[in-house]
């Protein structure tokens, strides 16, 4: 963009002036010398001398005057530039706007459109969610790779204002893109010659060419270069149900271990897909497995029918104790993990209890896990029966004890100082 003098203004108002006063010199001397022809008799020379001046001054008034209109055309086609300029730069502008306005508002529906199902709560299953946000990303990707489409495009509307600037930058980032490419080939033969126990000079070099690459990425997308985990693609499957021998369609990745929770639209039967390398996909019947479980509260053993999907959960009630435990599968479903469906407090302890509790008690030293089975007699927590045998110990009416051995207070803190000193 041309950038305005600030001293054109005033030379414009000082230009006329002084070609005016130059135009009245020069009239004035051209009268002045005809009156000296016409008083005196010049002679051959002067005549001469004189008629050179006149030539002379009629050539620069004549320049002078060509000059001013040249200047003031310059001026006037200047202006024009100009204006044409700043018409384009506004229309320029006012696209760039545009369109900087619609990828503010796609990202604003993008937003929303996530918002939305972070808000959803209405599923039937944990599958049927996880199947839903895995769409609503897999679509949100696609989006963003529109608008960023849209966004490189954007440029080619500057194109006519800065086109050699964007060409520059482009070979810029064509150079930074083929050292990328030479680099991710080295690493590429680095690494089969250690896989093919090709000796590899340093291990340092290795190191130094990945520092290089994930600097040459950043430069060029703005991110950390790192290996891009393959994806397996879904793939469509129809297989007959187990039940009724009707065909069920769904989606399931070749993946060993790959499971998925599928209904039957005929029979409503529940059932799971899965795969494994050496038999393919495998279509079966959801299944409850008896697990044998402890009572938190009471520790009563019993068994819990429990379906096999890894993050089954059920509600059942200790039949000793009458509880309501929470029995769930943990950490992909080999493990089980059960708690109190709502954890009492613990239960005050009142000198009816450590009665109770020193009656029930046996002979010291007493067997590990004692105050479990003396919660299972006296139908206590075994929390509160612990915290019972502390006060007794406490109280001095039972000695202390460390593995079976009795002991007094001091005793057990020399020996617990002394087992922390070792460690």
């Amino acid at each position: 963009m041309t950038k305005s003098n600030p001293q054109t203004p005033q030379f414009k108002k000082e230009a006329p002036r002084a070609l005016i006063w130059a135009l009245i010199a020069g009239i004035g001397f051209i009268v002045a010398i005809l009156i000296v022809i016409s008083v005196e008799t010049l002679t051959s020379k002067e005549s001469t001398l004189l008629g050179t001046l006149l030539t002379l001054l009629a050539v620069g008034i004549g320049w002078g005057i060509s000059h001013y209109y040249a200047s003031m055309d310059k001026a006037q086609a200047v202006t024009e530039v100009r204006e044409f300029e700043q018409r384009n730069l506004r229309t320029y502008a006012l696209k760039a706007a545009e369109k900087v306005t619609n990828l503010s508002k796609e990202l604003s529906r993008l937003s929303t459109y996530l918002q939305e199902e972070l808000q959803y709560t209405e599923y039937q299953s944990a599958e049927e969610e996880l199947f839903a946000k895995e769409e609503r990303i897999e679509s949100a990707i696609h989006i963003l790779g529109s608008l960023r489409s849209i966004n490189d495009t954007s440029l080619s509307d500057w194109q006519g204002v800065i086109g050699a600037e964007l060409d520059e930058q482009r070979q810029t980032e064509e150079v930074r893109a083929e050292a990328l490419g030479e680099l991710t080939d080295r690493l590429a033969t680095l690494e089969r010659a250690s896989a093919e126990n090709v000796p590899v000079t340093e291990d340092l070099e290795i190191k130094a060419l990945k520092r290089e690459v994930r600097a040459l990425a950043a430069d060029i997308n703005g991110i950390s270069f790192r290996p891009k985990k393959v994806r397996l693609p879904y793939r469509e499957v129809v297989a007959p149900c187990p039940v009724c021998n009707v065909d069920v369609s769904f989606r399931l990745r070749e993946r060993d271990g790959e499971i998925k929770a599928v209904q039957c639209k005929h029979c409503e039967s529940n059932l799971i897909a899965e795969y494994r390398e050496d038999k393919g996909i495998i279509l079966r019947q959801r299944q409850e497995i008896p697990e044998p479980i402890h009572c938190p509260e009471c520790n009563f053993p019993f068994t819990v029918d429990l379906d096999e999907w890894p993050s089954a959960s059920s509600n059942t009630a200790c039949p000793q104790c009458q509880e309501v435990i929470r029995v769930s599968r943990a950490d992909a479903g080999k493990d089980l993990r059960v708690v109190l469906r709502q954890p009492k407090a613990l239960q005050p302890i009142t000198p009816e209890i450590v009665d109770r509790v020193r009656q029930a008690l046996p002979k010291q030293p007493w067997p590990k896990g004692v105050h479990q089975t003396v919660a299972a007699q006296l139908q206590l927590r075994p929390q509160t029966v612990q915290k019972a045998m502390q006060h007794l110990i406490r109280i001095g009416d039972c000695s202390d004890q460390v593995d079976g051995v009795l002991c007094t207070t001091a005793e057990k803190l020399a020996l617990i100082r002394s087992a922390g000193q070792h460690l």
